[in-house]
C-alpha cells in the first residue's frame, strides 16, 4: 500500500510539471515577428506581429552583414517601438535602383534578443506624384524631393 501511495504522489507531480510546463510554454508564444510588405520612396512597409509594446533595431544597407549578431545589429542600428500589430513603416533613406538589405531585430529583455529578420530588394525608379515628398529623416533634418512642373524647369 505505501508504494502505491508513494508512486501515485511521483505522478501527481510529475503531471503538475507536464501541465505547468505547458501552459508557460502557451505564455511564451513568440513575442515579435514581421514580414516584408513594399518599399516606396524613402519608407520600407513591414507587416509587424508584437504581443505587448517592441523596441527594434534596424540596419538597411547595400552591404550584406557577414555576421548577422544581433546584439550587434541592436547596437549599431536605428530604434523603434511598435506598439501594435499591422503595417508598420520605417523610414529609410533610399536611393532609386538600387538592392539593399534591411536586418531588424527586437529586444525581448534586456539580455535577449528576437531572431535577426533579414530582406533583400531593390528599390525601382520613384515616381513622385506628389509636389513635395518627405523621401528621409535624418538627425539633423530631412530630405525632400520636389516636382517642378516642365515649364518652370525650362526657365531655370
Amino acid at each position: 500500500m505505501k508504494n502505491t501511495l508513494f508512486s501515485f504522489r511521483w505522478v501527481c507531480v510529475i503531471m503538475i510539471a507536464l501541465v505547468c510546463g505547458i501552459f508557460t510554454g502557451c505564455n511564451q508564444m513568440e513575442q515579435f515577428s514581421v514580414s516584408f510588405k513594399s518599399v516606396n520612396a524613402g519608407y520600407v512597409v513591414l507587416d509587424v506581429t508584437v504581443n505587448t509594446p517592441t523596441e527594434v533595431a534596424y540596419l538597411c544597407q547595400q552591404d550584406e552583414l557577414a555576421n548577422k549578431d544581433a546584439s550587434m545589429i541592436f547596437m549599431l542600428g536605428k530604434k523603434a517601438t511598435f506598439s501594435k500589430s499591422g503595417e508598420q513603416q520605417l523610414v529609410v533613406d533610399l536611393e532609386e535602383n538600387t538592392k539593399y538589405n534591411l536586418y531588424l531585430v527586437a529586444r525581448i529583455s534586456a539580455t535577449e534578443f528576437s531572431e535577426v529578420y533579414s530582406f533583400t530588394f531593390e528599390t525601382a525608379s520613384f515616381d513622385f506624384d506628389q509636389l513635395a515628398t518627405v523621401v528621409a529623416t535624418l538627425p539633423d533634418g530631412f530630405k525632400m524631393h520636389f516636382t517642378m512642373p516642365a515649364s518652370v524647369k525650362e526657365k531655370t
